[in-house]
Parts: structure tokens; C-alpha cells; sequence
């Protein structure tokens, strides 16, 4: 594998290779779904969004609960 295909997981250390998509429940009730993207960058985007783990699929930001769903 190379870099394009895994990164490393901050939290857990584990390589991530697998397509999530990212399902933002908002704090004002709404949801948003991105479009599918390898786990390792949607974790690698976390800290940008202030977001710390609950568990490895799911996030708690100032602004929303973000959780991710494998694809």
C-alpha cells in the first residue's frame, strides 16, 4: 500500500483503507451526507473540525455529531 491508498489513524493508529461517507447531524436537526471518501482522510480532516472521537466511527463537534458509514 502507499500513501494514496492508507493513512494512518491519529486515534487508534490503525491503517484505514476503507470508503466512508461522513453523515453530519447538526446541532439545529439537520443531516448532510458528503459523497464517499477513504477513511483515512475524513479522519485526517477531524481535528480542522475541532471533532474528538466518541468511538472509531463517530465524532462530537462544536457544531454537530459527525458519524461515519462505511460505503
Amino acid at each position: 500500500m502507499d500513501g494514496m491508498d492508507a493513512m494512518r489513524d491519529p486515534v487508534t493508529r490503525t491503517v484505514t483503507t476503507g470508503h466512508v461517507r461522513l453523515v453530519y447531524h447538526y446541532n439545529d436537526g439537520h443531516d448532510f451526507t458528503t459523497e464517499s471518501m477513504l477513511e483515512g482522510e475524513a479522519v485526517a480532516y477531524m481535528p480542522i473540525l475541532q471533532a474528538r472521537p466518541l468511538d472509531p466511527h463517530h465524532y462530537v463537534a462544536p457544531f454537530a455529531t459527525i458519524e461515519l458509514q462505511p460505503v
